[in-house]
């Protein structure tokens, strides 16, 4: 994988979690364990892709609603 600036990030693994999200949906999700990621989190474009997100970067904090 890459960063957004470029830098590779290192996989150790993956795992199968359960996202629970506002509202009590609840989304299992395989995802990559990464080593040194900051932030601590992040949601790949697979997941926003199939999950139809709306980012919204004009409010404060930004908003990610499915």
């Amino acid at each position: 994988m890459v960063s957004a600036n470029g830098g590779k990030i290192t996989t150790v693994g993956t795992v199968t979690m359960d996202l629970y999200l506002q509202g009590g949906a609840k989304m299992e999700h395989v995802v990559a364990v990464a080593e040194e990621l900051i932030p601590n989190f992040i949601l790949g474009m697979n997941f926003l892709l199939e999950n139809r997100a709306n980012l919204n970067f004009a409010t404060r904090p930004p908003t990610l609603s499915l």
